[in-house]
Order: C-alpha cells, then structure tokens, then sequence
C-alpha cells in the first residue's frame, strides 16, 4: 500500500489530512514533532513525507536534511505558514521537492503526491537493469542513482532537480521555456508560480559548480527560460 507521512504539530491538521488522504486508498503516518518522525523514518521510510517546517523543538528543514542522509529520492513536500520567497528557496535547497503555503487547497496537495508518486515509480522501476544515463559534455545523468557525475565527482539529485537536468541535456542549445519545466515536474492541472523553477536552478548551478568548477553550464534566456549551454 502506498504509504505517506505527515509530520506537523497542528493535531486537528493531521487528522483531516489523514481522513482525506485516506479515502485515496493511501497508508497514512502522523507524527507531531521532527524527533518521533525521525525515530520511526530511521526504521523505515514511507514513499512520501509531508511536513511542516516551524514545529517545536528540531524544525522540518532538520528532518529533511536528516531523511536526505537516508534517500535522495523519497519526495518531500513542505507544508508551511512561512510562504516568503526566502522561505521556499531554504526549503528547496534543503532538499524538499515541493512546498505548500498553508492555507491549501487539499484537492492540489493530492494532485501533487499523486505526481510525485508517479515519478518515484518511474525512476525506481526495474532497478536491476542496466542504469540509464543521459551524457553531455563530459557530464553523466544517472537515474536509478540519482547522481550528476563530471569525472569522479558526483552530486545527489532530488526528483525535481533530476527532471529539469534530464530535459536541458536532452535538449543541448534549446531553450526550455520556465512553462516546460514545471509540466515536467508537475500535472499541468496544478497551479505553481514559475519562481520555483529559478529556485531550482539556482541549486542546480551550485552543484554543478561543486563538481565541475563552472556553474555556467545553464544559461538563463531573459524572459523565457534556460537552455543546457555546455562547455
């Protein structure tokens, strides 16, 4: 059964999440604090957490770096009363995949795990093949891993970061609009102001710069969106 967490100190939040995600057929987890949610994460992770980030005691961008030490994979989704634009762009680079400003509307918050469940199935199913990759200039994409390799240095990816590089090496020189880059992401029928992919990009940059030495591998096209320059 697919199994999702949430972990959030606001009680009468949990249980309606939980009564509404379960009526999806879903295996849902609460957890009112980072450490009880860390404790059982430890043991076994579910295939998608949601949390809050300001909570008594350790806060969200806590358990997500400590869940990011476990799996580059499992998707995060923040769910969040801070809804500046500083406050998405820590929770991104942390190493959530999706952020929420509270108030939500609960019918988005299923689309989008139901889109992250998507892309988790697809880039975990048949892992014992051979693993894909996608290469360009002297750079190697690799799916099941997750990883950016230049050489013998790698970077983790999270699933968001994997799919916008997945498509600007695929499309070497073509400009990928911001519009492209978030469908790649999200369900079109999901509503995300492009800012979130700048956020993305700028972390991208930072780690491509980590093992290559250039973050000048993406190009921005004022206006428009970014394209895979190379080197």
């Amino acid at each position: 059964m697919f199994h999702v967490a949430i972990v959030d100190d606001e009680e009468e939040l949990l249980y309606s999440l939980k009564i509404i995600l379960e009526a999806e057929g879903w295996l849902v987890s609460l957890y009112g604090d980072a450490d009880t949610a860390w404790n059982a994460f430890s043991e076994e992770l579910p295939q998608v957490i949601i949390m809050d980030i300001m909570m008594p005691g350790r806060d969200g961008l806590w358990l997500c770096s400590m869940v990011r030490e476990l799996s580059k994979t499992v998707p995060i989704i923040f769910l969040s009363a801070k809804t500046e634009e500083l406050d998405r762009i820590v929770g991104l680079e942390t190493g959530g995949d999706d952020y929420l400003g509270k108030p939500f509307s609960t019918q988005e918050l299923i689309v989008r795990i139901k889109v992250h469940k998507r892309r988790a199935e697809y880039l975990n199913q048949s892992p014992d093949r051979e693993e894909p990759a996608t290469t360009r200039d002297g750079f190697v994409l690799r799916r099941n891993s997750m990883t950016l390799y230049r050489g013998q240095k790698g970077t983790a990816l999270t699933l968001s970061e994997y799919e916008i590089i997945n498509r600007l090496m695929s499309r070497p020189g073509t400009i990928c609009t911001r519009e492209e880059l978030l469908n790649a992401i999200y369900s079109r029928d999901t509503f995300v102001c492009d800012r979130v992919i700048d956020n993305h990009i700028k972390r991208i940059r930072a780690k491509i710069a980590g093992i290559s030495g250039s973050p000048q591998i993406i190009d921005t096209v004022y206006a428009v969106g970014y394209r895979w320059k190379g080197l």
